[in-house]
């Protein structure tokens, strides 16, 4: 159900020339549910990953998901705020 509303709310978005914006601090917010990690990153155009080093021991699906290099995955795995 909410993955269709997901999926609605971006189509009818889009149609207006608009954005959706999903935020969250918690990767696993997207990762461990399907339904919601197919939705997302399907119809997201520009994904934007901060500092991630607490997800350094299973980063290996984030990099498989949205299809990083290991120049990619390690760039991310090394950055600092501040």
């Amino acid at each position: 159900m909410i993955r269709r509303w997901v999926l609605s709310l971006h189509k009818t978005v889009r149609k207006y020339f608009g954005e959706a914006v999903v935020v969250t601090q918690e990767l696993d917010d997207i990762v461990s549910s399907p339904i919601i990690k197919d939705t997302i990153i399907n119809n997201a155009d520009c994904k934007i990953l901060l500092d991630q080093r607490k997800y350094i021991n299973k980063f290996d699906s984030v990099q498989s998901l949205l299809g990083l290099t290991d120049k990619e995955k390690g760039q991310i795995l090394v950055y600092q705020s501040g």
